[in-house]
Order: structure tokens, then sequence, then C-alpha cells
């Protein structure tokens, strides 16, 4: 006998258990309705759905700890490394190595006339340190997967001339007089 203090309580607690039981029953009665087999042939639920698969990305030039990174363009669009190891002295004055070009804004970064959308880009250079110039003799451009796309060989001896606070200026600071050969990633 439940005394009458405590018999709304009991109640309360009964109904509850029961609801509880009703709603258990529901739910399990509901999910042995959708285990069973369908016979519509064109429901798709009962198909495998496959995930599809994405190639690996691959960086250009490697992952290894020889490159260096430089930093951005003044635009911000791009970002520049070199290859530490690449670097090789040509004569008293003049060295080649391999730079590695990031894009990072493609809807900006203002690409070349006749030139394919890419994201990496590797570049042989020749720097002149007394002449403050540089001449790029081939460049190989890549998709945002590492893919090749295309390879560019230019065979003019012509160097252009480096501007202060730019891409280059900071490659003749690295190369010609050491800054920042130091410091890596």
């Amino acid at each position: 006998m439940v005394p009458k203090l405590l018999a709304p309580l009991f109640f309360t607690m009964k109904s509850k258990l029961h609801l509880s039981l009703v709603i258990i029953a529901v739910l399990a009665n509901a999910s042995c309705s959708t285990n069973s087999p369908s016979k519509n042939k064109s429901s798709k639920s009962n198909s495998k759905s496959k995930i599809p698969k994405v190639p690996a990305r691959s960086m250009p030039g490697g992952n290894e700890d020889n490159w260096r990174y430089l930093g951005l363009s003044n635009d911000g669009t791009f970002g520049t490394e070199i290859n530490d190891a690449s670097i090789k002295q040509i004569d008293d004055n003049q060295y080649s190595y391999q730079e590695r070009k990031t894009i990072i804004d493609t809807i900006q970064y203002s690409y070349q006339m006749n030139t394919p959308k890419y994201v990496y880009s590797l570049s042989a250079w020749q720097m002149n340190c007394k002449n403050q110039s540089y001449k790029i003799s081939s460049t190989t451009l890549y998709d945002q997967l590492g893919k090749q796309i295309k390879e560019i060989t230019l065979y003019s001896d012509k160097e252009l001339s480096i501007r202060k606070n730019s891409i280059s200026w900071q490659e003749y600071n690295y190369i010609c007089n050491g800054v920042g050969r130091n410091i890596g990633y």
C-alpha cells in the first residue's frame, strides 16, 4: 500500500515507466520494419555507396628539409621557396638554383597570357651577384595535386634587373649575401 502523500509521485513514476516501455516498443518495431528487404528495386538504399577516391597530393620538388621559405609576393598572391641543396656556383659572381613558387590566391594572381592556371611552379634560375640580375632558364607548371601541366624552356640570354623589395630581391639577398641562410622551416 502506498501512503496518500506519496500516491501522486508513485502514479507519476508508474506513468513514466509505462510511457518509456511504449516508446521502446515503438522504436523496436520501427527498426525491425526498416531492416526488412525492400521490394522496390529502384530504391538505392540497399546499394553500396562508393566513396570517390581523391588522388594523393604530391609536392613538386619534394618535402625535404632543403626548401627555404623566403616570403610572399607584395600582393600576397604567391609564396616563394629556394631549394638550398640546388645552389651551385657557376663562376665568381654567378649561381644557379631551383625556386618553387606556390600560388596562394588563384583568383587574384595575374597569370601571363597563354599560361594555364597552375598552383606550383619549379624554375631553374641563374643569379648574377655582381650585376644584381637574374634569368630563368626553365619552368615547369603543376596543378593543385602536383601533376605536371606544362614545361617551358627559355632560351634568352637576357638578364633581368633585380628590383628592391621584390621576390627576386629576397632571392638575391639569400643567394648572394647569405641573408636567412641559417633559417629553415
